[in-house]
């Protein structure tokens, strides 16, 4: 079977693998009866999502200069301008990293997953509650810095390929994501006692990346799509339960993922109206 192309824009499906998927499709009344998919043994410790980076710098596998308004898939290596997909669920972790510039790495100096110990890079733990290192400081020059800060892991569906993926937002790309979840989600719907939430997977969603003013670092943009058909959203559910049983797994993949690329998020001479706070 022919590979799936990556152009500028988005992921294009082969001929080959739009028929498979349409073959898929009305096969599905039957996986849904059968009762076994052979999937039985299979947990989150053999899923090994892909990871979409930005704001990445070094080269590409052409050994052209990365672009940071782009999405790299940390599994193909190859980018993307776009992705048109479903977001099924997002966890927030507290994460304190920074900037290496003599290694070009980002060192993680202290994680939490659940917000409430964290475990520093030398392996010891601490609570997170009261931690010194939670907040603003500056550095030697006067200039701010964000230790220890808020991540958003979202778990997504791509839509043309149905293939999931993870990207995370933290740092100065983590206002945009909840403008956008406060626009179309939190507390969105209509109830008989009030107000409810609009799930997550309710929407098609593209996401795209645009420059910082600055040209220093690029910043994502949301622009929601279509409401799903009740089928589709039934089945994003189920897909949005799966993974949150596994998370635990799944980040720790992402982290491995991620480390393996240099990424950076500051500028020199932010202040923290660029950040989400």
């Amino acid at each position: 079977m022919a590979k799936a192309k990556t152009t500028g824009t988005a992921l294009e499906l082969t001929s080959d693998e739009a028929k498979d998927l349409a073959a898929l499709e009305e096969l599905g009344d039957f996986f849904d009866s059968v009762g076994v998919d052979g999937m039985a043994d299979v947990g989150g410790e053999d899923i090994k999502l892909s990871v979409r980076l930005f704001n990445l710098g070094g080269l590409d596998k052409q050994g052209n200069q990365q672009r940071k308004n782009t999405f790299f898939d940390t599994v193909s290596e190859e980018t993307q301008d776009t992705i048109t997909c479903v977001l099924l669920l997002t966890q927030k972790t507290l994460r304190w990293d920074e900037y290496d510039n003599a290694e070009k790495r980002t060192d993680i100096l202290c994680a939490s997953p659940d917000r409430i110990t964290g475990r520093m890079a030398d392996g010891t733990t601490r609570p997170c509650e009261g931690c010194p290192d939670n907040g603003w400081f500056k550095k030697p020059d006067g200039s701010p810095m964000r230790k220890c800060g808020e991540v958003h892991n979202v778990i997504a569906i791509e839509s043309e390929t149905q293939r999931p993926f993870i990207v995370r937002f933290k740092k100065t790309s983590l206002k945009a994501f909840r403008n956008y979840l406060m626009r179309h989600h939190f507390g969105a719907r209509k109830t008989a006692s009030g107000r409810g939430n609009v799930p997550l997977f309710a929407f098609q969603c593209t996401l795209s990346l645009v420059m910082h003013e600055s040209g220093n670092y690029a910043l994502p943009v949301f622009d929601r799509g279509p409401v799903l058909s009740r089928d589709d959203v039934v089945a994003m559910s189920e897909s949005a339960k799966a993974y949150l049983e596994m998370m635990g797994e799944v980040l720790t993949h992402t982290d491995s993922q991620e480390s393996k690329h240099t990424t950076d998020e500051r500028d020199g001479s932010l202040n923290s109206d660029d950040f989400a706070d």
